[in-house]
């Protein structure tokens, strides 16, 4: 029973050390999948802005808008006081980049959880090469026919 008990009480110090470590998190460098992807920038310092990861990315074409394709973006936010901060997109000749970046209070105090979002683009394709052509989110490739 004591070892019940002391395990028990184990746990509970080391999430609440885990806890306090969460608003200690500093701000690293944004990492790139391409020279075409322009660096995650700071709006704030008091705001801690990353990468989203990205899990899914889903590419449909809307009838009647051969010039449009639509892109579902799924991914996962790591705690309670992360949300999506930005969508940025640019166009390159072989594609489509897309960025998506979270933004978290640097000082939070937050839950760690797996937070699913989902998050649907509208990006523009005129002017691509007909055939297959790359939409690129954060590290998550996809590929869009252009007819």
């Amino acid at each position: 029973m004591k070892t019940s008990r002391s395990r028990a009480l184990s746990l509970i110090a080391s999430c609440a050390l885990l806890c306090q470590c969460t608003g200690r998190i500093k701000p690293i460098a944004a990492t790139t999948v391409q020279a075409t992807i322009s660096p995650v920038q700071l709006d704030s310092p008091d705001l801690v802005v990353r990468l989203a990861d990205i899990d899914a990315v889903e590419v449909s074409s809307p009838q009647g808008q051969p010039t449009m394709a639509t892109l579902r973006i799924k991914g996962l936010l790591h705690d309670g006081a992360t949300q999506i901060h930005k969508i940025d997109q640019q166009k390159f000749a072989d594609g489509v980049s897309v960025t998506v970046t979270t933004a978290r209070p640097k000082n939070s105090i937050a839950r760690v959880a797996l937070i699913p979002f989902e998050r649907t683009v509208s990006v523009d394709v005129t002017g691509l090469p007909k055939g297959d052509c790359f939409v690129t989110v954060n590290t998550y490739r996809a590929v869009i026919h252009i007819p």
